[in-house]
C-alpha cells in the first residue's frame, strides 16, 4: 500500500511538473494582452451592449432639475461615468475625469457623470471637487440607464467610452487610473 501511494504521488508530481513547464513555455512564446476582456452583455431589453454597438438613448435630470438627453453630446467622444458620492473608488477617479475633461475638451471630448444618488448629496460634492463636466442624476432611473449600458449588477464605478459616431468602444467595470483613460481616449480624438 505504501508503494502505491508513493507511485501515485510521483505521477501527480510529474503531471504538475509537465503542466508547469508547458505554462512557462507558453507564457514566454505568446504575448499576453494586458487589457481586460471587453465586456459585452445583453441588457434587460434584450439588446446586446458592448464594443461596436450603438449607445442606448436616455434622458436624466441635471443638477438644476432640467432633463438632458445623451444625444446632446452627439458628435463628441463621450465618456460616461456612473458613480455615487458614497462610492470610495468613484471619488478616487473623479479628479482623473476632471483632468481628462480639461486636457481634451478642445479636441472634442466630453465627460458625462451619471450619479446614482440624490442631488442634495451630489451638488455639494460636485462644487467642492470643482467638477468641470456635466453630471446627471437619478436613483432607479440612473440604475436603469446603467443596465441599458450593460451594468447588470449595478457595480460602481462603471465607465463607458463612446466614439464620435455613437459606438461604444470600451466598457470598464471598476475604477480607472488617468493613464488608462488617456490610452482609450487619445486614439478617438
Amino acid at each position: 500500500m505504501g508503494t502505491d501511494l508513493s507511485r501515485l504521488l510521483t505521477v501527480v508530481a510529474m503531471v504538475i511538473g509537465i503542466a508547469s513547464g508547458f505554462a512557462v513555455y507558453r507564457w514566454q512564446l505568446v504575448p499576453v494582452d494586458p487589457s481586460p476582456p471587453e465586456l459585452v452583455t445583453v441588457n434587460q431589453a434584450g439588446v446586446e451592449v458592448g464594443p461596436g454597438t450603438i449607445r442606448p438613448e436616455f434622458t436624466l435630470s441635471d443638477l438644476d432639475g432640467n432633463p438632458q438627453a445623451v444625444s446632446t453630446w452627439d458628435g463628441t467622444v463621450l465618456v460616461i461615468n456612473f458613480w455615487a458620492t458614497w462610492c470610495g473608488p468613484c471619488r478616487h477617479e473623479i479628479p482623473f475625469f476632471i483632468e481628462l475633461q480639461s486636457r481634451y475638451a478642445e479636441r472634442g471630448l466630453q465627460v458625462l457623470g451619471v450619479a446614482l444618488d440624490m442631488p442634495s448629496h451630489v451638488s455639494p460634492y460636485y462644487h467642492e471637487m470643482g467638477m468641470n463636466y456635466p453630471t446627471l442624476w437619478g436613483q432607479a432611473d440612473a440604475i436603469s440607464v446603467g443596465e441599458a449600458y450593460g451594468n447588470e449588477v449595478g457595480g460602481l464605478p462603471y465607465t463607458v467610452f463612446i466614439d464620435r459616431e455613437g459606438k461604444i468602444v470600451r466598457i470598464k467595470n471598476g475604477p480607472l487610473e488617468l493613464d488608462e483613460m488617456i490610452a482609450v481616449v487619445e486614439p478617438l480624438l
